[in-house]
């Protein structure tokens, strides 16, 4: 029986959110990113909002892939590394 792997992405941009989003796909594997703000800011897309055409802060888990669930923290360091 194979273990689930377990990821975790620290941050929470657009590269970290893309980055997170490929393994989430997988049954066997969980992701867990980490970001000290629940809010993901839309950083190209401030026009949305002087426009009023949408909104360039929404909650964080709008832009994750379905299962995975934000960590509203900060790392301060990293223990252990596991390599394959």
């Amino acid at each position: 029986m194979a273990e689930d792997t377990e990821v975790v992405v620290v941050c929470g941009g657009y590269a970290d959110v893309m980055a997170a989003d490929r393994p989430a796909r997988h049954d066997d594997v969980t992701v867990t990113p980490i970001n000290p703000r629940r809010a993901f800011v839309h950083r190209v897309c401030p026009h949305r909002t002087v426009g009023g055409t949408g909104a360039a802060v929404v909650d964080h888990q709008e832009v994750l892939a379905r299962g995975m669930r934000l960590m509203a923290d900060s790392v301060t360091r990293i223990d252990e590394m596991i390599e394959a």
